[in-house]
């Protein structure tokens, strides 16, 4: 992940229903000072819609575990 940060902004996905782990994960990325573009979804049948929808793979997907529509 650091090697691609390093060459472009990397893309994030994220299935996450709640604002306060969303807030939790914005923080932790921010933090760690990558140039990420962080999509969150707030259910499963969107984040797949965007993986459906990007010509380009995400750099990485982080999922809920409990995801709701899934």
């Amino acid at each position: 992940l650091m090697a691609t940060a390093a060459a472009r902004a990397c893309r994030i996905l994220i299935a996450e229903d709640d604002g306060d782990d969303r807030r939790l994960l914005a923080d932790a990325f921010r933090q760690c000072g990558l140039d990420c573009t962080l999509e969150f979804h707030g259910d499963g049948e969107s984040l797949l819609a965007a993986l459906d929808s990007s010509d380009a793979a995400p750099d990485l997907v982080l999922l809920d575990l409990n995801m709701p529509r899934m």
